[in-house]
């Protein structure tokens, strides 16, 4: 994109990009989490919000995406880190070295995660993985916004993503 529409091409191709993890977030990790399995195997030990938040991550570190952790976690600020990315590691192996954070999918799916948590009634049972369910989570006027702070494509070891309100 970068060749083809300069600097504009970067910044809306990580705009997609970011939807793209958004929408995986809502709809893969909202379908786990109102499953039948998720409800017999997992449900049951979850106290809080942040646990479902950190159970979730644990499963997806079932999945070969790398493995993902919250070192912080509140409704207000989340940050998220994975080492062994797969955006990052393709994009170095296509491209060498960026001079910027690209684990865009990666961070929408942080993000829409924590709007799934936090800004939906999910948690109490809610199934809310629907197109129109997705549309009026994006225009939530409690809206998390995303932050890539680090990315193992910049020479990084880890990836890390800010989630905030």
């Amino acid at each position: 994109m970068t060749q083809i529409a300069g600097e504009y091409g970067t910044t809306l191709a990580g705009e997609l990009l970011m939807e793209a993890g958004y929408a995986c977030g809502f709809f893969t990790y909202g379908g786990i989490m109102t499953s039948p399995e998720w409800e017999g195997a997992v449900k049951p030990y979850l106290k809080t919000k942040e646990d479902w938040i950190k159970a979730l991550a644990s499963l997806v570190n079932t999945m070969g995406w790398g493995y993902h952790t919250a070192v912080e976690l509140s409704q207000q600020k989340a940050v998220f880190r994975n080492y062994n990315d797969f955006e990052d590691l393709s994009y170095m192996r296509m491209y060498g070295k960026s001079e910027y954070p690209v684990h865009w999918a990666n961070s929408g799916g942080f993000t829409g995660l924590m709007q799934l948590v936090y800004s939906t009634d999910l948690v109490y049972g809610e199934k809310i993985e629907t197109e129109e369910g997705f549309r009026a989570m994006r225009r939530s006027k409690e809206g998390y916004k995303t932050k890539m702070t680090k990315g193992i494509s910049c020479g990084d070891d880890f990836l890390e993503v800010e989630v905030y309100l």
